[in-house]
C-alpha cells in the first residue's frame, strides 16, 4: 500500500519543496526551529491527504530542544569536544502485517554562502567523517558512556544539512549537483552532503532526501532499544531519543530567554512515538516559528537533540 503512493511522487515532492522553501534563517538554531515548526504544520495538512488516498495514514510532530548533547573523542593529548548534531529525523513505518521498520538521519545544520564547502569546525567534520569511538559529555545520565558507530551506511545515517545564506540565490540543490530540479518552479532550497575532507561532497536535494526517508530509502535503519551489549548506531539513536525525553526542557513549560523560547513541541502529538514531551510544550500559540536564543546561551548538562518524527501506518483491512 505504501508503495502505491509513489504514483503521486511529483505531488509529494512539490508539497515537500514548498514546506522547506520557507525554513531559512540566519542562524542554525533558528533554522532548526523554523524547519520543525513549518514542516509539522504543513506536512499534516498537505502531505497526509495524498497518502490517505492510498490507504496510508501519515503524520509528523517535532520537538525543539535548544541544548544539544556533546561527545568527546581523540587521543589523551588531543581531546576534541563537539555537539553530536542539530536535528534527528526519525521515520517509523507500520505495515498491515504488523512489521515495523525505522530509519533515522542525524543532521548537522550549516548556513552556506558559496561552493565548495569546507566546514568551519574541523572537529565536527572528523566525527562525521570517521566516527571514532566517543564518550558522552554534558549529556546528563549518559556522561562517561562510550559508543562506537561502525559500517554499513555510515554516511547515509549522518550528514550535513546545507541551508542557503544571503549570498546564495536560486536553487541550492541545482547549484551543487547540477541535476534537473525535482519539483515544479524550482522550489527546493536545502541540500544534504556527505562529510568528506577537505570539502563536503555528494550533495543531494533535501526535498528528495525526505521523500526517500519516508519510503525507507534514505537514512540508516535502526532498532529502537537494542540489547544492552549494543553500543553501535542503534544504541546511539536510542540514547538521543531517551535523553531528549528526559531533558529538563521537556519536563516543564518552555521558559523564556530574552523574549525567546528554549523548547517547544508542534505537529500531531500522536506522531511522537519514540520521544515524549510535556503537554505544556504544545501550548505555544505563535502563528510563526518561535524565536530561539543563540546556541551558546546557557550550557546545560541535561539538554537534548531536536527531533522531527514521522509515522507511516498502512490501514487495516
Amino acid at each position: 500500500m505504501l508503495e502505491n503512493a509513489h504514483n503521486n511522487r511529483k505531488d509529494i515532492l512539490n508539497e515537500l519543496a514548498k514546506i522547506l522553501s520557507v525554513s531559512g534563517a540566519s542562524s542554525e538554531p533558528q533554522v532548526v526551529a523554523n524547519l520543525i515548526w513549518n514542516f509539522t504544520t504543513d506536512f499534516n495538512s498537505s502531505i497526509a491527504p495524498i497518502f490517505n488516498k492510498h490507504g496510508v495514514r501519515i503524520s509528523s510532530a517535532g520537538v525543539f530542544v535548544h541544548q544539544q548533547p556533546f561527545v568527546r573523542f581523540g587521543s589523551p593529548n588531543d581531546l576534541k569536544t563537539v555537539e553530536i548534531g542539530d536535528l534527528l529525523l526519525c521515520v517509523t513505518r507500520k505495515r498491515r502485517n504488523g512489521a515495523v521498520s525505522r530509519n533515522a538521519l542525524l543532521l548537522q545544520a550549516k548556513v552556506v554562502n558559496k561552493f565548495p564547502i569546507a566546514p568551519d569546525n574541523p572537529n565536527q567534520l572528523d566525527l562525521y567523517a570517521f566516527w571514532p569511538e566517543f564518550t558522552y559529555v554534558r549529556s546528563g545520565g549518559l556522561n562517561g558512556q562510550s559508543r562506537k558507530i561502525t559500517a554499513p551506511d555510515l554516511y547515509n545515517g549522518a550528514k550535513y544539512l546545507l541551508i542557503p545564506g544571503s549570498r546564495v540565490s536560486g536553487c541550492i540543490c541545482c547549484e551543487c549537483c547540477a541535476e534537473e530540479c525535482c519539483c515544479e518552479n524550482c522550489l527546493c532550497s536545502m541540500s544534504s552532503a556527505y562529510p568528506y575532507k577537505p570539502y563536503l561532497s555528494n550533495y543531494y536535494c533535501f526535498t528528495r532526501e525526505l521523500y526517500d526517508l519516508i519510503f525507507g530509502n534514505a537514512g540508516r535503519a535502526f532498532i529502537y532499544q537494542p540489547d544492552s551489549n549494543n553500543t553501535n548506531w542503534d544504541q546511539v539513536i536510542t540514547d538521543l531519543l531517551g535523553m531528549t525525553s528526559k531533558s529538563k526542557w521537556m519536563q516543564r513549560a518552555s521558559g523564556g530567554f530574552g523574549g525567546r523560547v528554549v523548547s517547544f513541541a508542534c505537529g500531531a502529538p500522536s506522531a511522537l512515538t519514540l520521544v515524549s514531551a510535556s503537554p505544556d510544550l504544545w501550548q505555544i500559540s505563535n502563528d510563526s516559528p518561535p524565536r530561539v536564543p543563540p546556541a551558546n546561551h546557557e550550557p546545560q548538562d541535561d539538554g537534548g537533540v531536536s527531533i522531527l518524527e514521522i509515522t507511516v501506518e498502512e490501514a487495516e483491512g
